[in-house]
């Protein structure tokens, strides 16, 4: 089972092991949250089931070269859907083949070998990536790769969070591809809600050329601090603002709890 081709047998079980959970509890997931939960709680129960009488992580811990790892990887990129199973990520960090991957999500590889390669980099835990994370968003044309981007900067949390504040503070305008490092932080910091990420998401929507848009981050950072903040805005600019600019941050405000109808 340790040779590179036995482990399509493998990745199947786990491919299978997700289609069953998410056959039987799809139904009832209501959040692109919940979604992910129901997912990691799929891998890791496969990790501790038996395949061919051995756990997953022992056909795994087999494997003792970078190269049959980099070989390893683009197999399981091929066989399994958007997430690699957690015993391969322990086989990266054991082998410490972290430029393997680094190599497939910066380089000119496959865009679905690059999308997984970009979360696999958030999933070694390592905030040294958010640099490059954030550059990949602005490198490609590809939403795909920007999207897979923007989730690994996410899942790098704590680490990415001031990074992103570094580099929102410091542009004169939010536009274009800004909105990824815009939302990943409000998705980051939207169950704490601090007063620093708040502070810095009133700013980018005071710089944004695209007011719809910079709304609708409020409304999914949902503090209820942006009431006054937007309800101050549209006073000072209803006779500027464009009417979808307006219907936007008017329908901003009510969904943050807020009235509007009295400007």
């Amino acid at each position: 089972m340790t040779d590179r081709y036995d482990f399509k047998a493998l990745f199947k079980s786990y491919n299978g092991a997700i289609q069953r959970t998410c056959e039987e509890q799809l139904m009832n997931i209501t959040s692109p949250k919940e979604y992910d939960a129901l997912i990691n709680s799929a891998r890791i129960s496969w990790e501790n089931t038996l395949v061919e009488g051995n756990k997953p992580s022992w056909y795994f811990n087999q494997i003792a070269e970078k190269q049959q790892l980099q070989e390893l990887f683009i197999k399981a990129v091929e066989i399994c859907d958007e997430f690699i199973p957690v015993s391969l990520i322990d086989t990266i960090k054991r082998l410490k083949g972290n430029e393997i991957i680094e190599n497939f999500a910066f380089g000119d590889s496959d865009m679905i070998l690059q999308s997984t390669a970009i979360r696999t980099l958030a999933q070694l835990e390592n905030g040294n990536y958010c640099e490059k994370l954030t550059e990949a968003i602005y490198a490609t044309e590809e939403e795909l790769i920007k999207e897979a981007a923007r989730q690994a900067l996410i899942d790098l949390k704590p680490s990415a969070a001031d990074f992103l504040i570094d580099r929102l503070q410091n542009l004169q305008v939010i536009k274009e591809d800004d909105y990824h490092l815009m939302i990943a932080l409000v998705d980051i910091d939207k169950e704490k809600r601090t007063n620093r990420v708040y502070t810095v998401l009133k700013d980018c929507f005071i710089k944004a050329d695209d007011k719809s848009l910079a709304a609708r981050c409020l409304v999914d950072y949902n503090d209820k601090r942006a009431v006054v903040f937007l309800r101050g805005y549209l006073i000072k600019n209803v006779n500027k603002a464009e009417e979808l600019e307006q219907q936007e941050i008017r329908e901003a405000i009510r969904k943050l709890g807020g009235r509007e109808d009295d400007i």
